[in-house]
């Protein structure tokens, strides 16, 4: 486990590992070439048996990246994006895939200016999907989180407060623990969120788990319950509404 230096830090990039060396450098690189500094990379390994951390270690030694990794018993990558953000000294807390990169040098910059100036709990903006170069997701609601979509966890910087609040990551849900924190934020009172019209990073949507539902969470989520497309609040006898005032615990 590398040092860890008393500094002032914004943000902290959380970055799971197991057996990442062949997209990692890819990732690290787009770290490393940020015109905006004032961030760590908390790599959080799960027992990688490849070149994953010569990989952060070249960087370490190499370039100017604030990095630093740590290795513990492979839990899942939730349990590791949670250890990240406890360990973390930045205010805002940003996770990253280790098949990801980074939008552009300066976008880490950009960001940096509105969370510098923000009232929010979490900003986030959009991803560029790889498989067909499309942008997702614009800016979205509690009811777009519930029938339709989620937002992309490479997209979101959360203040670490508000993480700790939260409760983090619930590893009840294998694959889809940011779909569910991302509900929990939305319906939360006081929780103050913001989009932000910016491309962050360039999601691999082709590799990782998030290619596969969810066991847990398919079950609960509105979106996947049997007759969910005739929801209608006028209609008298539609328990619909009465199901998700209940789910959410505000019946």
């Amino acid at each position: 486990m590398t040092d860890h230096k008393s500094t002032e830090i914004l943000v902290s990039v959380v970055l799971p590992t197991l057996n990442a060396a062949k997209w990692l450098p890819h990732c690290l690189t787009s770290l490393a070439q940020q015109s905006f500094k004032n961030f760590e990379v908390l790599v959080v390994d799960g027992g990688s048996t490849d070149e994953t951390l010569t990989w952060v270690d070249q960087f370490s030694a190499s370039s100017k990246l604030n990095v630093h990794w740590y290795q513990e018993p492979d839990l899942g990558v939730y349990s590791a994006m949670n250890w990240g953000y406890q360990h973390a000294r930045g205010r805002w807390c940003y996770f990253l895939g280790a098949d990801d990169v980074m939008h552009s040098p300066d976008v880490l910059g950009q960001m940096a200016s509105v969370l510098i100036q923000s009232d929010a709990d979490f900003v986030y903006g959009d991803v560029l999907m790889k498989s067909k170069q499309k942008r997702y997701c614009g800016p979205v609601t509690l009811d777009t989180l519930l029938f339709h979509k989620n937002v992309s966890h490479q997209a979101i910087f959360y203040t670490k407060a508000l993480l700790e609040r939260m409760g983090g990551y619930s590893t009840r849900y294998p694959v889809w623990a940011d779909w569910d924190l991302n509900i929990r934020c939305f319906k939360t009172p006081g929780v103050k969120h913001q989009w932000v019209d910016q491309l962050v990073a360039v999601f691999d949507d082709l590799n990782g788990m998030s290619l596969a539902g969810d066991p847990v969470l398919s079950k609960e989520l509105p979106k996947f319950s049997t007759g969910w497309m005739e929801y209608s609040p006028q209609h008298r006898g539609n328990t619909m509404p009465r199901k998700i005032k209940n789910w959410l615990g505000i019946a």
